[in-house]
């Protein structure tokens, strides 16, 4: 199954303690977002690999919107990536094979967020 990547992180257990400084989730064009790592690994970690996901969105079996939502924090006027460095790889990439613009919904944290706890773990 292509669209069996939501078990690349446990976004939702990480933040399911409340934040004051929590935002919505809103799409952000891909292009817009940079990595929070220098490496990425080439399987999710439910094994599947990342091109398999890419293939699977060019060739229109899997859509990128089904892909689970991000969390990226704003420093100094640039969006990271604080979960989803894969998923961010396979829709840039995307983006840039199918010239199409792609937004993945994400959360937006404030810089303040780079001291919480489950940032810093990542």
């Amino acid at each position: 199954d292509d669209g069996d990547v939501e078990n690349e992180s446990d976004d939702d257990d990480i933040v399911a303690e409340a934040h004051p400084w929590k935002k919505e989730r809103r799409p952000i064009p891909v292009e817009d977002i940079r990595w929070s790592q220098d490496t990425i690994g080439i399987r999710f970690r439910d094994g599947k690999y990342l091109v398999d996901t890419l293939k699977a969105m060019l060739l229109g079996r899997m859509k990128p919107e089904e892909l689970p939502a991000m969390h990226v924090v704003l420093h100094e006027d640039v969006l990271f990536a604080i979960t989803g460095n894969r998923r961010l790889w396979v829709l840039k990439n995307y983006a840039r094979i199918s010239n199409k613009e792609v937004r993945v919904f994400a959360e937006v944290h404030p810089p303040a967020a780079m001291q919480a706890k489950w940032v810093k773990r990542r």
